[in-house]
């Protein structure tokens, strides 16, 4: 008797004999392709490119800008849960800035099941910039790490321009508690596909890991989500690899695919 994976973590059983070509597959009836299928159609996903128009995001090196860099992600992991079957939004496809509260208001007008923004970090100064080094994840829940809070509050720039102490905090307390473990969850997945991925052709791949932060962009949103940090385009070999489009490429079939494993969970 065989195990035979099917499909979203589910298995069927199946019988072998001397006769059979292929004793240990079983080729699904189109049937259960189109199952497989539609199980997957029926997850959305919003992907958000950070940052765009008036906000550059980080900027290095006259040639390198986090808004372009992301947008170009973005549109690359569209095209590969596309081809996976998933419904796919994304809140910005051009150069155009977008309200950071606007962006899970998009996501949960979709009533999206993932949303997940795209960004790439910058070192605090010319001097660490060859220290600040690797791909992190992020879910929304109070940072415990210095370096969390610095990545969150270089995000959240641009929402608080004018406002002072009091409004920002009381603005980061609105958390959602419910989908903090589930965006933890996803994080991981997220991260160990995209790792593979980009390790599998370019060499000394920092894992910066799964962290909590207060992104204001994760804020409001009604599903697990996740900020994702392609790498910091200060740092002389992340940034050249962020320029990369086959770099870009696998970042993306990582992110895909850890999506991917997480709604196969579900």
């Amino acid at each position: 008797m065989l195990i035979i994976p099917l499909i979203a973590g589910r298995y069927v059983v199946g019988f072998s004999d001397s006769k059979s070509s292929s004793p240990h597959t079983k080729k699904l009836t189109s049937s259960e392709e189109n199952s497989s299928s539609s199980k997957k159609y029926r997850y959305r996903v919003v992907i958000d490119a950070g940052h765009g128009g008036k906000d550059t995001g980080a900027i290095c090196c006259d040639n390198k800008i986090e808004k372009f860099i992301v947008l170009s992600v973005a549109s690359k992991l569209k095209k590969k849960l596309e081809a996976k079957g998933f419904k796919v939004y994304m809140t910005r496809d051009d150069d155009t800035f977008v309200k950071l509260p606007k962006r899970t208001e998009f996501a949960n007008n979709k009533k999206a099941d993932i949303f997940i923004s795209i960004h790439a970090n910058a070192a605090p100064s010319k001097k660490t910039r060859d220290i600040f080094k690797g791909i992190e994840v992020y879910y929304l829940s109070p940072a415990k790490t210095k370096r969390a809070e610095d990545a969150a509050e270089k995000e959240n720039a641009v929402m608080f321009e004018g406002k002072d102490f009091y409004t920002k905090n009381e603005y980061l307390s609105l958390l959602s508690r419910e989908k903090i473990v589930e965006s933890h969850k996803l994080g991981l997945d997220v991260s160990a596909k995209m790792l593979k991925n980009v390790r599998s052709k370019f060499s000394s791949i920092v894992n910066g890991g799964v962290k909590p932060a207060n992104f204001w962009v994760l804020v409001g949103a009604q599903m697990p989500a996740i900020l994702v940090e392609t790498g910091y385009i200060t740092n002389p070999k992340e940034g050249k690899n962020l320029m990369n489009n086959y770099y870009k490429e696998l970042l993306a079939k990582g992110i895909a695919e850890g999506i991917e494993r997480y709604l196969s969970h579900k």
